[in-house]
């Protein structure tokens, strides 16, 4: 909701077309202002495959703001779930390795993320975490053990608009730094 508006992002990608496993990627993210509650909320659903894996998450979030100085932050925290799974045609060197799923698994887990993010007309700041809980998804059986454990991960952005006086153009140097 930092943007004053409703804003919706849809992604579609795939790679490598006619290639089996083929890397794909889908994404519906949707946020808005909600002034009653003095921030803004959101929803985002997404599916990512590699191969046999295959990766669903499904958040909502929100985010309060307030103004401090000249500028503005934004708090805000994320809860859903992810689901992590592995296909069905998996080839294993040794067939009674039960490492590898030979029917499919997979396993469903809680996940929250949490983040700050202060903005001036000039310049802005951010600091997250996603993953906070590391869920341990894991399908056991007398068949089959899997299990996998989602990586936390640490983000830190900055940015400043260097607006041109004679060009209707900006300029917006930017870092960005992920570390899990």
């Amino acid at each position: 909701g930092s943007n004053n508006a409703i804003c919706a992002t849809l992604l579609g990608r795939q790679q490598w077309l006619g290639v089996t496993g083929q890397p794909k990627t889908y994404l519906l993210s949707v946020h808005a202002p909600i002034r009653l509650l003095h921030g803004g909320a959101g929803l985002s659903v997404s599916q990512d495959e590699l191969g046999q894996e295959k990766t669903f998450g499904l958040k909502a979030a929100y985010a309060y703001r307030l103004t401090i100085g000249i500028g503005e932050l934004g708090i805000g925290a994320a809860a859903g779930m992810v689901n992590k799974s592995i296909g069905t045609q998996l080839i294993a060197n040794d067939p009674n390795d039960n490492k590898i799923p030979m029917n499919g698994a997979g396993d469903t887990g809680f996940d929250l993320d949490f983040g700050l993010y202060y903005k001036t007309p000039a310049l802005f700041l951010g600091l997250s975490t996603t993953h906070i809980t590391q869920s341990q998804l894991e399908e056991v059986s007398s068949t089959q053990d899997f299990s996998y454990k989602i990586a936390r991960h640490y983000y830190i952005m900055a940015g400043y608009n260097h607006n041109f006086k004679s060009f209707p153009l900006a300029l917006q140097p930017m870092v960005f730094v992920k570390s899990d």
